[in-house]
C-alpha cells in the first residue's frame, strides 16, 4: 500500500513540478514506490500459491511482463493526444485501483489442497 501510495503522490508532484527539482523529486518518490512494490508482488504470489502449483503461478505472474510493452505505448498515445497533466492523472488513477485490488485479493484465502 505504501508504494502505491508513493506512487500517487509522485504522478500528482508531476503535474506540479514547474522545475527539473521537482521532476527529479517526484522521480525519486516514483522509484521508492517501485521498490516498495515489485518486491510485495512476489511475495504476495508466494502467499496465496499452493506449494505444488508454485512454479505456475510465478510463471502465469510473468503474464505482467506484458505491460512492460503496453504501458509505455498507451502513455505514449495518451501524452500525444491529451497531454502531460492528463496521462499523469491516468497513471494516479491506476495506482490507486491498484492498491484497492491489493486490498482487496489480500483478504482472499487460497484454498487448502
Amino acid at each position: 500500500m505504501t508504494g502505491c501510495i508513493f506512487f500517487i503522490v509522485s504522478q500528482v508532484g508531476f503535474i506540479a513540478s514547474g522545475d527539473l527539482v521537482g521532476l527529479a523529486t517526484s522521480m525519486l518518490i516514483f522509484t521508492i514506490g517501485e521498490i516498495l512494490v515489485i518486491p510485495s508482488e512476489y511475495v504476495l504470489v508466494d502467499n496465496i500459491a499452493p506449494a505444488r502449483n508454485r512454479g505456475s503461478c510465478f510463471g502465469a505472474h510473468s503474464i505482467s511482463a506484458v505491460g512492460s510493452f503496453i504501458g509505455p505505448t498507451l502513455g505514449g498515445l495518451i501524452l500525444g493526444m491529451l497531454g502531460g497533466p492528463a496521462m499523469f492523472v491516468l497513471s494516479a488513477g491506476f495506482a490507486a485501483a491498484g492498491s484497492l485490488l491489493f486490498v482487496r485479493g489480500s483478504r482472499i484465502r487460497a484454498p487448502v489442497l
